[in-house]
């Protein structure tokens, strides 16, 4: 079954949907029905998410845990406070990659991973850094 992420706003948000600090819930089509049960959540048409007051995160994600999904939540980061960048040497999983691949397949490949790495798109921060920086060394090399 797919994962359903609720990403808490950062502290001093506010949206008027729910009355506080936000939680936003991105999830497949077939959660909706589960979602739905969910008190106090709205829908953005707009963003295509579901939001919920933040002090709810705990209970939604224990009623989406019990029907069965998989669930991920997301805490903000901390203004001035970064995931560090991986480290400089190579001999990661992406220069691996880069190496097995022809140079001519680096720019696409490195397009299509970034749709499902980058953390805006629910991917992972220190996956997307670490083929960045692959790509990095093989257009230098």
């Amino acid at each position: 079954m797919a994962a359903i992420f609720i990403e808490i706003a950062k502290t001093g948000t506010y949206d008027p949907k729910v009355h506080g600090r936000p939680a936003y819930i991105r999830s497949p089509y077939a959660a909706k029905d589960a979602i739905k049960s969910l008190p106090n959540r709205a829908w953005d048409a707009a963003t295509k998410r579901w939001t919920i007051p933040a002090s709810d995160v705990p209970l939604a994600a224990r009623i989406l845990r019990e029907e069965g999904w998989r669930v991920e939540v997301i805490e903000p980061v901390q203004s001035g406070t970064r995931t560090p960048p991986p480290p400089p040497q190579a001999g990661t999983w992406a220069d691996a990659m880069f190496k097995a691949i022809p140079a001519r397949l680096h720019p696409p490949v490195f397009r299509a991973l970034t749709k499902v790495l980058h953390p805006d798109v629910g991917g992972d921060l220190v996956a997307m850094q670490t083929l960045t920086a692959a790509k990095d060394r093989s257009v230098a090399a």
